[in-house]
């Protein structure tokens, strides 16, 4: 009961889930498509992301290069100044006065002031002061000091000198110490003084600049509104927000910087990630000063916008692959599935006993040619059937007809043994020869059911023949035998001797209308094999007849002792028993000889021959 059960369970799971070739085609063909697709889309859409990002990179480089000209000209003027600052040695004169001589002061403040008038970017300049290491003296020039506290020798300490450390430059964006504005932004620059061919500092340039040398050259500036700018000082880094600098130093950033083709080999493309604004993009273009440079952040909704795109792509493939898999279905359900019904219909109807010719199923494409091969086996069937019956019919009648024709041998032989001693009582001994010959070659040949003889038996058989021609021809041919006794237990097919000597009898020595010798001899051939020879000095035979008789074309003589044994018989026999690499080759020269050479292999006869089909 629960076999049963467990059979039909298993009906029902095939009946509920076909595996059908109509299924299978259209889920390779769908995964196909979409893998295809999926994969084509995904490099496609890598490319395309690869050159859009490259294009936004190269735009924001090309952006920041035009800033960056002007603003790094702008800030050079202003490295410059603090420069001349430095190694001025009226400057240094004043420094190193002991004196306090009011007019050294007058005219290096004189000369100060000519420096910072003739600077191109003097505007942007809030302040420069020159004073020495211990803070007593002190030289300023700037643009509206009246509006700001003014800078003496003891509040000088707010400028945070003492941060310097020689020889270092120290740039950094701070608000102004001295300014009725506590949120006015300046950027310093402060740079040691040495005295001439020294390394010892002896005082400190002091130069504060308006954040408007950089927020003015932005002010036409155009990106997207998820971008920032930034500022790279060596001091920090500053985030410009509206109006002012926003140092963003103090946030855990990790950088790692991206091999991109930009325009200019200085220019730096890194992804940039902190706690508070996450992971992005930017885009570094130095002002060509030593640690400064302008920076870009790349816009992240381009990217997510790139990525919802993808996800859209793919979802749109996914879904027309969907599509395209049920049209292929239904394409294959008109194409495929009702002609393989009507195969299956018509391979019942044959299973049934139904072999009539279908015309239905005979469509003009590879279904049809299944079709029109049903039908063609249906009729094959049909006409097997009816052979069949009839070689069974056939078969039927020819045992009927043998068991009428059939002669008992015993009758037979006590027949030829009787002539054979009324031969010897009237001393006719050649009569009582050829009967006792006759009756071994009718023995051998009624009870023939070994198909594999000795040599030696086959060449008594032989002998017996022999007398029988040679009193029939009054003992004009000549029969010579030179075998040795190391060949006489080779195995051969029995009565294969027989037709070689006949042929050379009635083809070969006959024609030639006189006497005529025979001789048949043996000799090994390589190592496994002997070569029997049975020759005549006959007429001969020409090429053309050799080929037409192992051809089996020739006709075999119908006065010999069997009718239908030729030499090409001779020769299929041969190599039915031991193979094709033996048998049955003819040599002969017109009016000269005719030579049978049968190759067999050297092996005894108790040994069984290997049988191979021909």
């Amino acid at each position: 009961m629960a076999k049963h059960y467990m059979h039909n369970k298993d009906k029902i799971l095939k009946h509920t889930f076909p595996q059908t070739i109509k299924a299978r085609i259209t889920l390779i063909t769908v995964i196909f498509s979409l893998v295809l697709a999926v994969f084509l889309s995904t490099i496609s859409f890598s490319f395309f992301q690869s050159y859009a990002r490259r294009s936004v990179v190269q735009s924001t480089e090309f952006n920041l290069q035009m800033i960056a000209g002007t603003l790094g000209q702008e800030l050079t003027e202003l490295d410059t100044l603090t420069k001349w600052c430095a190694t001025n040695l009226q400057i240094y004169g004043w420094l190193s006065d002991e004196s306090h001589s009011t007019q050294v002061s007058i005219d290096t403040y004189e000369r100060l002031k000519d420096a910072f008038y003739s600077n191109r970017s003097s505007g942007y300049i809030r302040r420069l002061i020159v004073t020495d290491m211990k803070n007593g003296r002190l030289l300023q020039v700037g643009n509206n000091l009246s509006e700001s506290m003014q800078v003496t020798a003891y509040n000088l300490s707010l400028l945070g000198l003492g941060k310097v450390t020689a020889p270092e430059v120290y740039r950094q964006c701070v608000y102004d110490p001295y300014a009725t504005d506590l949120k006015s932004q300046v950027i310093t620059i402060i740079r040691p003084i040495y005295a001439p061919g020294s390394k010892e500092s002896v005082g400190y340039v002091y130069l504060a600049v308006s954040v408007d040398v950089v927020l003015r050259q932005l002010r036409n500036y155009r990106m997207p509104q998820d971008c920032d700018l930034y500022v790279t000082l060596p001091g920090a880094n500053y985030r410009l927000s509206g109006a002012e600098f926003t140092d963003v130093s103090s946030l855990e950033s990790s950088y790692s910087t991206q091999k991109e083709q930009t325009f200019n080999g200085t220019t730096m493309v890194r992804n940039v990630t902190n706690g508070k604004d996450g992971s992005y993009q930017m885009v570094t273009y130095p002002l060509g000063i030593e640690g400064v440079y302008l920076s870009q952040s790349l816009s992240s909704n381009q990217v997510s916008g790139e990525q919802r795109l993808y996800l859209f792509i793919m979802a749109l493939i996914c879904v027309t692959a969907l599509g395209f898999g049920f049209f292929i279905s239904f394409l294959l359900g008109r194409i495929i599935n009702k002609p393989v019904v009507r195969l299956r219909k018509k391979i019942a109807a044959i299973s049934e006993s139904d072999f009539s010719r279908d015309g239905g199923i005979e469509w003009n494409d590879e279904l049809g040619d299944i079709g029109r091969g049903i039908n063609e086996m249906s009729l094959k069937i049909v006409s097997l059937l009816e052979n069949r019956l009839a070689d069974e019919k056939e078969k039927r009648d020819l045992e009927y007809r043998m068991l009428q024709s059939q002669i008992n041998p015993h009758f037979l032989y006590n027949t030829l043994n009787s002539i054979k001693w009324m031969a010897t009582i009237q001393n006719a001994t050649g009569i009582a020869e050829m009967t006792t010959a006759l009756s071994r070659l009718m023995k051998n040949v009624i009870k023939g059911s070994r198909t594999i003889v000795s040599l030696r038996e086959e060449l008594a058989l032989l002998d017996d023949y022999f007398l029988i021609q040679q009193y029939r021809y009054g003992g004009a041919i000549v029969y010579e035998k030179n075998v040795s006794e190391d060949f006489l237990s080779v195995s051969i097919p029995c009565f294969t001797m027989q037709p070689l000597m006949e042929n050379s009898i009635f083809h070969g020595i006959e024609p030639k209308g006189g006497s005529g010798r025979i001789t048949l001899s043996a000799e090994r051939f390589g190592d496994d094999a002997v070569k029997i020879c049975v020759e005549d000095d006959g007429i001969g035979i020409t090429g053309t007849q050799i080929e037409e008789i192992l051809a089996g074309e020739g006709k075999p003589a119908a006065f010999g002792l069997f009718k239908e044994i030729g030499i090409s018989s001779v020769n299929k026999r041969l190599q039915h028993c031991f193979g094709p690499d033996y048998g049955l080759s003819l040599e002969s020269e017109i009016g000269k000889y005719t030579r049978a050479i049968l190759l067999v292999p050297f092996r005894a006869k108790d040994v069984a021959p290997k049988v191979i089909g021909i």
